[in-house]
């Protein structure tokens, strides 16, 4: 069974009016997802938030990849 809706109301079409109701897609309450974060493409190292990497310096956004971390330094 689907969790609580965040918006209910009607569709109407001519002389029918459908109930809606609108489900959020991520559940808040859940600490199970999936985070990628930015990664220098050249060397897979972590991008920060000005944008750099600790081996090359400044890098230019389309250098800029997303990657897993599955294990800690490992992409």
């Amino acid at each position: 069974m689907p969790g609580r809706f965040s918006w209910k109301g009607y569709l109407r079409l001519s002389l029918v009016s459908i109930p809606v109701k609108s489900y959020p897609a991520v559940n808040a309450c859940s600490s199970h997802g999936v985070s990628l974060n930015p990664l220098h493409e050249k060397c897979h190292s972590r991008i920060k938030y000005v944008k750099t990497c600790p081996i090359h310096g400044e890098v230019p956004p389309d250098e800029i990849v997303s990657g897993f971390e599955y294990e800690k330094g490992h992409y």
